[in-house]
């Protein structure tokens, strides 16, 4: 399938989507969110992050109280801070997520 095709078939889904060919940036206009489009050739893999492994990580070692410890709405920008800092010799793993969770998320902050 063309770009073109995949990019045709997601408006006809969602037509409150606004796309260019020449971009990668996707917005949806009723949530207000910024998605990314990439297509990768099969020869290309890559490991993704999300708020959804701060959450998780967040539950792991919070327990039952994870919610008083922790504030979501300082997810992304941890994510975000983790991505662009992380050293890129060692790579982001479960203990880089644990230590921008505890470093920039916690309520207490």
């Amino acid at each position: 399938m063309k770009v073109e095709e995949i990019i045709n078939v997601l408006e006809k889904l969602n037509p409150t989507l606004d796309l260019s060919e020449s971009e990668t940036v996707i917005v949806d206009k009723t949530r207000g969110m910024e998605w990314r489009l990439i297509l990768l050739p099969p020869t290309v893999k890559e490991v993704v992050w999300s708020t959804d492994d701060f959450l998780v990580q967040a539950e792991n070692e919070g327990g039952d109280d994870w919610e008083i410890i922790y504030d979501v709405d300082k997810f992304q920008s941890a994510l975000e801070r983790m991505i662009f800092k992380h050293n890129a010799d060692e790579g982001i793993t479960w203990s880089t997520v644990s230590e921008y969770l505890n470093k920039y998320c916690r309520k207490d902050d």
